[in-house]
């Protein structure tokens, strides 16, 4: 009986704490890190894409499906929601490993390396894609709000032309085109665009 409710009281402890810790993570998120974080992930591409072209490619794949990323924002809490739980899943783990006796410590030591080069391998994958995602959005959301910028001053057959080069977009190619038409419009009808230097 005291084992269950001892088992109880850790299970609410646990949900409370994780519960707590999202809250604070979400705050710390808004008000500290998110700058911080998407100006490592700006770097990253820059890096990235000087190196590899394959990479640079896989950007502007997913580019014409538009706004399509609306749960990008909840994505960056929960990851750093995740990195603040780790170290207290690590601690939980070891300490667990830690109570049985010496000859199964020993036994459980590897496991417990294995657990912690896993989880910083699934923490940094998460956080490339995430930076992936996050320039494919800004590409995305940057060149449709162009488009429509644009669209009271061109023609139906030029605006027609615009949303087919966007729904066509699955390379830097087929991107940067759209952008030269962009912006070749833009001066034309002396009209000021969103930066798309970035690009």
């Amino acid at each position: 009986m005291e084992l269950s409710i001892q088992n109880f009281k850790k299970w609410t402890l646990g949900v409370i704490g994780t519960i707590l810790l999202g809250a604070i993570g979400s705050g710390v998120w808004e008000w500290v890190l998110s700058d911080l974080f998407s100006w490592l992930g700006n770097n990253f591409i820059l890096f990235a894409s000087s190196i590899s072209q394959t990479f640079v490619e896989s950007l502007y794949k997913e580019v014409w499906r538009g706004q399509n990323f609306p749960y990008l924002r909840e994505t960056y809490i929960l990851t750093f929601v995740i990195y603040i739980m780790l170290p207290f899943m690590l601690g939980v783990f070891s300490r667990g490993s830690s109570n049985r006796n010496t000859t199964t410590a020993k036994k459980t030591k590897p496991k417990l390396y294995i657990a912690i080069v896993m989880l910083c391998s699934i923490a940094v994958m998460m956080t490339i894609k995430i930076w992936q995602t996050s320039f494919t959005e800004r590409v995305a959301s940057t060149l449709q709000a162009n488009t429509l910028i644009l669209a009271p001053f061109i023609t139906d057959v030029e605006l027609m032309e615009l949303n087919s080069s966007f729904a066509s977009v699955d390379s830097e190619s087929t991107a940067i085109e759209l952008k030269s038409k962009l912006e070749s419009l833009s001066v034309k009808h002396k009209i000021k665009l969103h930066d798309m230097s970035f690009m």
